[in-house]
């Protein structure tokens, strides 16, 4: 039965005893600790965002791209050296050595 609905008239009709209890404050030591702990929490998420916003500028920097040079069209010497120039089964005549 105690856990049973309050009839109307058994309901509280002020609002002292829905309150919560009162906690005790903690010793200075152990405030000042979780006061420095949330500053190092917040230090490293800090650092975090701008290590994260460090790398997404150096991301959008420009970087050097290579030069595009156009191909020399017209002056590349296909077919102008004598390779395969000579008639087929002769051999291309022997230079000419004269000493003295």
């Amino acid at each position: 039965m105690a856990n049973a609905p309050l009839i109307a008239s058994q309901r509280p009709t002020e609002l002292t005893c829905l309150t919560r209890p009162t906690v005790e404050p903690l010793p200075e030591s152990e405030q000042a600790f979780l006061e420095g702990l949330l500053m190092l929490k917040f230090l490293i998420v800090g650092t975090a965002t701008i290590a994260f916003a460090g790398v997404a500028i150096a991301a959008d920097l420009p970087h050097p791209q290579p030069v595009y040079q156009n191909a020399p069209v017209g002056k590349m010497p296909i077919g102008k050296y004598p390779v395969g120039k000579t008639p087929i089964g002769k051999a291309p005549a022997a230079p000419i050595i004269t000493k003295g």
